[in-house]
């Protein structure tokens, strides 16, 4: 009886994006690229998935009593769900105007990564992110067979 060799897998990517973490670097760069341009830049989230077969993007709406920025954010998160690929996830804001935390957001993305690698849904994943929290994830998804790529501002 003659073996069949396996093909290598070919690579299912996937793009995880903490969305709050996200928004603060994108302002942090901006600062900088205002300061030497004039001008700030522009996220192309279409592009984002040019390499990835889906994204999932975790964020909170805004305080209730914020309405203006949350409906700015919601109208956002329409736009990014009305995209080919893109997936939207949403946790809680917790506490008064002056202390706001965000609730579930890590959880969620931590779950929902395991889950996709023991399912080998994705075997590539990046992840912006710049929680020292999400180590021990990283870790795991590594453990479990997961090629991972971090992507973080310097600052």
């Amino acid at each position: 009886m003659s073996s069949i060799p396996l093909l290598p897998q070919r690579p299912i990517k996937y793009l995880f994006i903490d969305g709050g973490y996200f928004k603060k670097a994108v302002d942090s760069v901006n600062q900088d690229l205002k300061l030497l341009f004039g001008e700030p830049c522009k996220i192309d989230y279409k592009n984002l998935r040019s390499s990835n077969q889906k994204v999932f993007y975790y964020d909170c709406l805004p305080h209730e009593d914020k309405k203006e920025e949350r409906e700015k954010q919601q109208k956002f998160f329409s736009l990014l769900k009305s995209m080919a690929g893109f997936h939207v996830y949403t946790g809680d804001i917790k506490g008064s105007l002056s202390k706001q935390r965000q609730k579930k957001v890590d959880i969620l993305i931590a779950v929902h990564m395991l889950m996709h690698t023991i399912n080998k849904n994705s075997n590539k994943m990046t992840f912006i992110a710049g929680d020292a929290d999400f180590v021990p994830l990283v870790d795991s998804l590594v453990q479990l067979g997961a090629y991972i790529t971090l992507v973080y501002e310097q600052k």
